[in-house]
């Protein structure tokens, strides 16, 4: 049943671009560190509205260059679960067909995930600020469906970042009132 929210997972996994990848491809020195500067500070973006306003542009072409990493995200939380399967190595061990390290990475999807958020409250879109916000307690309920500890306690993670982002969203400035 959950087969099709792990591989949209897969597809993002596959996808994303993070700002090194954008960095190497820019020639002038100042655009690459600002690119460093978004990674060093991409939790905090995602749980801040008030972007330095020099940063914004770069924030939204890391956002736009993601977009197929979203819309990934996007459908993959749209599933009731998903399906970390399992299969068997000839020491008769199990090991995860999903590899630990694309799980792992999902905690950094959690993060732009709760950076496009931010961006969507920016730009006073709350409805789609929510929406991505809660998208980042779907990806928590996803990876705490594997039965390996690791997993679990990187759905925990995930839950605790989304529920801080939440919350900033909750207790921001600008929201329309009844929220």
């Amino acid at each position: 049943a959950g087969a099709p929210a792990t591989a949209c997972y897969q597809e993002a996994i596959a996808a994303y671009r993070s700002v090194f990848d954008l960095a190497q491809a820019v020639q002038s020195e100042s655009e690459r560190d600002l690119l460093y500067w978004i990674s060093a500070n991409e939790a905090t973006l995602a749980l801040r509205g008030d972007w330095p306003a020099d940063k914004c542009a770069a924030i939204a072409e890391w956002l736009d260059a993601n977009t197929p990493t979203l819309d990934a995200l996007r459908v993959a939380t749209e599933y009731d679960c998903a399906a970390w399967p399992c299969e068997t190595v000839p020491s008769n061990r199990l090991m995860w067909a999903v590899p630990v390290l694309q799980n792992a990475k999902l905690r950094t999807l959690s993060k732009l995930v709760g950076v496009c958020a931010c961006q969507c409250a920016r730009a006073g879109n709350w409805s789609a600020a929510y929406a991505w916000s809660l998208r980042i307690q779907w990806m928590a309920a996803h990876v705490r469906l594997s039965p390996w500890p690791f997993f679990r306690a990187n759905a925990d993670a995930i839950a605790e970042f989304g529920c801080r982002q939440l919350r900033m969203l909750l207790a921001g400035d600008g929201r329309p009132d009844g929220l």
